[in-house]
């Protein structure tokens, strides 16, 4: 009987990987959105930065063109194309720069200043009303001149950024931002940041100059806000991120379905199939497309196991119909020689009493070699037996010899050692049954056996000199229950036996008619 091979799974990912997975993108996911969030902050940063960077590049010209009306003038083609621009870069990053203590400014403020300031700060208090920044102006000392609140004459040389544009150095820093305010609410213009930006712009006396010495500082702008805030910035953004949250939630939930689907739905497919086949349909356990490995795998072991047990199945049933078959004759034979026995009584012949109870006797003989070939050949087909290395020429002289003791004649032929991988039981069962066939139709002559090694294949034969079988005889000598012996008790499973184990090794099985009887070949291809 063959044995079902295991199908190989496709190649699929396994429920541990899956799961694996799924907790690492839970574990990444808020991860990312945090990493996501602290760019975005960055980023806001930076943004009001730049915002500042031009509200006091503007207000640095405008205190040039009121300070030093002769050098506001068209400042012409530059000497090298090069240096046309020179923007002051946006430097502020929420990872490496620190956060300074609120700013403090140093001396009385007061309310008296030169005409400039006052007309500089009312230009720089109406700016406020729209840009929402504190932009001041200092002079060179870093004293304030002009302020939107129209408090003046403080020092703010102190601060380091502002030390840096007046050393002609653009400076930046962002400061912790202390409010005594209530939480305003998300409508409110106001920010509930806890930094604040602060920027300070040297007005250099050459406007293209990237950096200058404290001689060509003319004064500089210092002016700091408030960023924008993330929970702020979403909730002003909020119905532009309707469509990103949806499709966001949507795309979460097509990959919950799919791993849900990847993992449950093959299984439940399966346990449909397994119900079906239970309720005797004829339906394939094998699981396709999408599912995990282990799914596949177990799929395929229950198709394997299910047409296993088909084939036994189908096994058993012919097996029963050929035993009710072959015990049919002699129980037929021996009801009839019973019965005559029974209702003949006194009036039978002795002579004919001892006929029929030889004949009973014969019968049961038929029947006892019947069923144990019958046994021995379901077992060598269903049974799984462990393997070991079996020597054949040492099992050749072992089974000659038995039969010799029986007064057969067995030669063995010179040949070769060599050992094959198999059972020992089922391999003795094989060569007696090739030796008991050679017997029977040797017609008293001597068997030949003969085991030859041609790498990588064994080859045992077994000859007799029986003389020529019927036409046909050859095509059906290794079909179950095929004799021509049976009148002097063959059952027709003895070269059954043969195939059987053959096939059970791995090896071919074939016989050749000579005119001098038949060759029966037995051929192994080793490993190695």
């Amino acid at each position: 009987m063959s044995r079902s091979v295991l199908p190989v799974a496709p190649r699929a990912p396994t429920v541990r990987s899956l799961l694996l997975g799924v907790l690492v993108l839970v574990l990444v996911i808020p991860l990312l959105v945090i990493g996501a969030a602290r760019v975005y902050e960055t980023a806001l940063v930076r943004h009001t930065e730049e915002l500042l960077i031009t509200e006091a590049v503007a207000a640095g010209e405008m205190y040039r063109s009121l300070l030093a009306p002769e050098t506001a003038g068209p400042i012409g083609p530059p000497a090298q194309e090069s240096e046309r621009f020179a923007p002051f870069r946006a430097r502020l990053d929420l990872y490496d720069t620190p956060v300074l203590p609120a700013a403090r400014r140093d001396g009385t403020a007061s309310s008296t200043t030169s005409a400039l300031g006052r007309r500089l700060s009312a230009a720089l208090e109406r700016a406020r009303v729209r840009t929402l920044a504190g932009l001041r102006v200092l002079d060179v000392e870093g004293r304030v001149i002009a302020s939107p609140d129209w408090s003046f004459g403080y020092s703010l040389a102190a601060l380091p950024e502002v030390r840096e544009a007046m050393a002609g150095r653009y400076g930046a820093a962002l400061r912790a931002r202390v409010s005594d305010s209530p939480r305003p609410t998300m409508a409110s213009l106001s920010r509930t940041s806890r930094l604040r930006v602060s920027v300070a712009i040297p007005v250099l006396s050459d406007p293209r100059s990237p950096a200058g010495t404290e001689a060509e500082v003319l004064g500089v702008v210092y002016a700091n806000r408030t960023p924008l805030d993330l929970e702020k910035s979403l909730w002003q953004l909020r119905h532009e991120l309707i469509l990103p949250i949806a499709l966001s939630l949507a795309l979460t939930l097509i990959v919950a379905i799919l791993f849900a689907s990847r993992i449950a739905s093959p299984i439940e497919r399966l346990r449909r199939s397994a119900e079906r086949v239970a309720a005797g349909e004829d339906v394939s356990l094998e699981v396709s497309g999408f599912a995990p490995a282990e799914v596949h795998a177990l799929s395929a072991a229950l198709e394997s196991m299910k047409r296993e047990l088909a084939t036994k199945a189908e096994y058993v049933e012919l097996f029963l119909a050929n035993v009710v078959h072959e015990l049919k004759s002699p129980l037929t034979s021996l009801r009839g020689a019973s019965e005559i026995l029974i209702d003949g009584g006194s009036d039978v012949p002795a002579d004919r009493v001892k006929k029929f109870l030889q004949n009973i006797h014969e019968d049961g003989l038929q029947m006892e070699r019947l069923v144990g070939r019958i046994l021995e050949l379901a077992r060598i087909e269903t049974g799984r037996w462990p393997r070991v290395a079996v020597p054949l020429h040492e099992l050749v002289v072992e089974r000659a010899a038995r039969l010799s003791a029986r007064g057969h004649e067995v030669v063995i032929e010179p040949g070769d050692e060599a050992e094959v991988l198999g059972v020992r039981e089922q391999l003795e069962a094989m060569l007696d049954a090739l030796l008991e066939n050679a017997v029977r139709h040797g017609a008293d002559r001597p068997v030949h056996v003969r085991l030859v090694k041609r790498d990588p294949a064994v080859e045992l034969t077994v000859r007799d000199e029986g003389g020529p079988s019927p036409p046909g005889h050859f095509d059906r000598v290794f079909d179950r229950f095929y004799t021509t012996e049976r009148k002097r008790g063959g059952t027709g499973l003895g070269l059954a036996v043969v195939q059987a184990v053959a096939h059970g090794h791995g090896a071919r099985c074939s016989v050749k008619a000579e005119s001098s009887g038949a060759t029966f070949v037995v051929e192994w291809v080793t490993e190695g």
